[in-house]
C-alpha cells in the first residue's frame, strides 16, 4: 500500500537496506535518510522497526546490517559475491558458517564440501 510519497512501506524498507553496500557498512541515520530518498522523522521510525527486528543493528550513532539479515541470507539460492581481497571472508561470514555448524563460508549454502576457495578463505579468517 503507498505511503505519501507513493512508495509502500515495503519499498521504503528495501531503500533503507540498500544503503548498505561491500563500501558502506554502517550509516548515521542522516545518511540512511538521504540515501533512502526520506524524512529523517520517517528513517528513524524504520530503522527503529528493523533494529527491534534484528535486520539492522545500531552502536552508538551508526546502523548496520543486524544478525537477523545474515541469517536470512544464508537461504538464498543463488552464490554470493566472491569477496574482494583473495576470498578473505568477513566477520559476519565467519558467523553464517559456525551457524552451518561446520565453519564453511556462507558460500557453501550449509551444504556439502567447502570449495578449495571457501577452505583458503576459513585458514584466513582461522
Amino acid at each position: 500500500m503507498p505511503t505519501g510519497d507513493g512508495r509502500s512501506v515495503t519499498a521504503k524498507i528495501f531503500a533503507i537496506l540498500g544503503t548498505f553496500t561491500e563500501e558502506r557498512t554502517r550509516c548515521t541515520l542522516t545518511e540512511l535518510a538521504t540515501s533512502a530518498g526520506m524524512p529523517l522523522s520517517t528513517a528513524f521510525r524504520l530503522a527503529a522497526e528493523l533494529v527491534e527486528q534484528g535486520a539492522l543493528a545500531r552502536d552508538q550513532r551508526f546502523y548496520h546490517v543486524g544478525e537477523r539479515i545474515w541469517q536470512l541470507g544464508r537461504f538464498a539460492p543463488s552464490r554470493p559475491k566472491v569477496h574482494p581481497g583473495g576470498n578473505v571472508a568477513t566477520r559476519q561470514d565467519r558467523y553464517i558458517g559456525e551457524i552451518c555448524n561446520d565453519r564453511q563460508s556462507p558460500t557453501a549454502r550449509c551444504t556439502g564440501d567447502p570449495t578449495p576457495d571457501q577452505q583458503f578463505a576459513q585458514e584466513r579468517v582461522g
